[in-house]
C-alpha cells in the first residue's frame, strides 16, 4: 500500500515538528536557568557579609523624629520610654532593601557553565544581570515580633564599648552590624546610644532572571497575589541526633509546606517555579542552651565531634538538622531543582529560656529554642488566564 502525502502537507508536518523541538528546547533552557539561579545564590551566600557591608545602616533624627535607615529605606522609630526608641516589626512582616548590585558578581557568574550556555543563546542575559539588584529581606516568624532598639544613656552600657563608639548619624556597614548586633553611638552632648536588633532573620537573593523568547503577544490579564505560608518546625529531633522523634509528627509539620508548594506548581507552572528559585529559600536551624557553652564538647553526634566547645558543637548540630529538612524538601519537590538551602544558627534564647549557672534548666524548658525556620518567601504575583469570551 502506498502512502501519498502532498508537498503542502509535508511542509505542515515539518513546521509542527520544528515547533515541538523549539518547545522542548525552551523547557531545557528554563531548567538550565534554574541551575544558574541556584549557583548565583550560592555565590551570594558565600559573600553575604561582604555584600551586606556595602549597604549602610544608621540612626538619624529629623524634626524630633528618630529614624532607622537601611540602605535607601527610612523607617520611623517610636519612643517607648524615656531614652529608648524602637522599630517594631510585627510577626510575619518584612523590611526590604537593596543588597547591592548584581554586576559586582558578574566575574564569578561568567565562570558558571550554565551561564556560558545560556548567554550565547540569550545575549541580553548579561545586561539583565548587570542591571539587577540583590534583594535583601529582614523578616520575622509568624509568632514573634522583631525589633531594632536604640537605648540612650549617659555612658555606654558596657564601658569597653566606648572605644568602638562612632559619631551619631554615621553610616555603619550592615553586615558588621548584623554580625555584632551592636552599634555604639557617641552624641555631641557626651551621651551614648546603643543600637541592637532582636528576633529578626535576614536573607539575600539574586534578581529573578528571565529568558526573553519570541513569544506571541498575549492579552493583558488581571493580577492575583498568592501568599506562600512560611514553614516553622518545632522540636522534632531526638536528643543529640538528626533522627526524628516521631516520623509521622515530623512529616505532618513539613508535609503541609510541601503540599502547598506542589499545589502552586501544578496551578501556575513554570512562572511559579521561576519565582521560587529567585527567593533563595533557606532553612535556618536553631539550638537550645542546655549547659555551659564554653565547656569542652561532650556531644555524641559523630560528624560534629571535632568541635571544641558545646557552643561550637551545637552550631554544627543545628546545621546538620537544618540540612536534613532541606534535603527532604529538595527530594520531595524535585520540580524546583534543589533550591532549598540550609544554615545552622547555633544556640539561641529567642523563644525560651537557656541554661545559666544561676538558673539551670532542663531540656523541656529550652525546647522552644530548638526550631527550624524557612526564610521569608515573597508573595507570587500570578497572571490569571483571560476570561472566556
Amino acid at each position: 500500500m502506498k502512502i501519498i502525502i502532498t508537498e503542502k502537507h509535508f511542509k505542515t508536518v515539518l513546521k509542527n515538528f520544528d515547533t515541538i523541538n523549539e518547545q522542548d528546547e525552551s523547557i531545557n533552557d528554563e531548567k538550565t536557568l534554574i541551575v544558574l539561579q541556584n549557583r548565583i545564590n550560592d555565590i551570594i551566600d558565600k559573600k553575604q557579609k561582604e555584600i551586606l557591608d556595602k549597604t549602610s545602616v544608621k540612626v538619624t533624627t529629623q524634626n524630633g523624629q528618630v529614624n532607622l535607615q537601611i540602605g535607601e529605606k527610612v523607617y520611623p522609630m517610636r519612643s517607648m520610654v524615656k531614652g529608648i526608641y524602637a522599630l517594631i516589626i510585627p510577626p510575619k512582616s518584612t523590611l526590604t532593601f537593596g543588597g547591592g548590585a548584581m554586576k559586582e558578581l558578574l566575574p564569578e557568574i561568567e565562570k558558571i557553565n550554565e551561564y556560558k550556555i545560556l548567554s550565547e543563546k540569550y545575549p541580553e542575559l548579561k545586561s539583565e544581570i548587570e542591571r539587577g539588584i540583590i534583594n535583601g529581606t529582614i523578616f520575622t516568624d509568624e509568632q514573634n515580633q522583631g525589633t531594632f532598639k536604640l537605648t540612650v544613656t549617659t555612658r555606654p552600657l558596657d564601658m569597653s564599648d566606648s572605644k568602638s563608639a562612632v559619631k551619631f548619624g554615621t553610616d555603619y556597614p550592615l553586615g558588621e552590624f548584623l554580625e555584632r548586633n551592636k552599634i555604639i553611638y557617641r552624641f555631641s552632648n557626651g551621651n551614648f546610644g546603643t543600637l541592637e536588633s532582636g528576633q529578626i532573620q535576614m536573607n539575600l537573593a539574586s534578581v529573578q532572571l528571565k529568558l526573553k523568547t519570541q513569544a506571541m503577544p498575549t492579552k493583558e490579564a488581571p493580577i492575583a497575589q498568592v501568599t506562600i505560608r512560611p514553614m516553622i518546625i518545632g522540636d522534632i529531633f531526638n536528643f543529640d541526633t538528626v533522627d526524628f522523634k516521631d516520623e509521622a509528627t515530623a512529616q505532618q509539620q513539613y508535609g503541609a509546606f510541601i503540599q502547598q508548594i506542589k499545589g502552586y506548581i501544578q496551578q501556575y507552572g513554570e512562572p511559579f517555579i521561576a519565582h521560587m528559585r529567585s527567593q533563595n529559600p533557606t532553612i535556618y536551624g536553631y539550638a537550645s542552651i542546655d549547659g555551659d557553652p564554653t565547656q569542652p564538647v561532650t556531644g555524641g553526634y559523630q560528624p560534629c565531634m571535632g568541635n571544641k566547645t558545646r557552643r561550637d558543637y551545637d552550631l554544627c548540630l543545628s546545621s546538620e538538622r537544618a540540612k536534613k529538612i532541606a534535603d527532604i524538601l529538595n527530594s520531595s519537590i524535585k520540580e524546583l531543582g534543589g533550591i532549598f538551602k540550609f544554615k545552622g544558627m547555633g544556640e539561641t534564647t529567642k523563644w525560651g529560656p537557656g541554661w545559666t549557672a544561676e538558673n539551670p534548666t532542663i531540656p523541656e524548658q529550652t525546647a522552644p529554642n530548638r526550631r527550624y525556620i524557612m526564610s521569608q518567601i515573597a508573595p507570587y504575583i500570578a497572571k490569571q488566564a483571560p476570561p472566556q469570551q
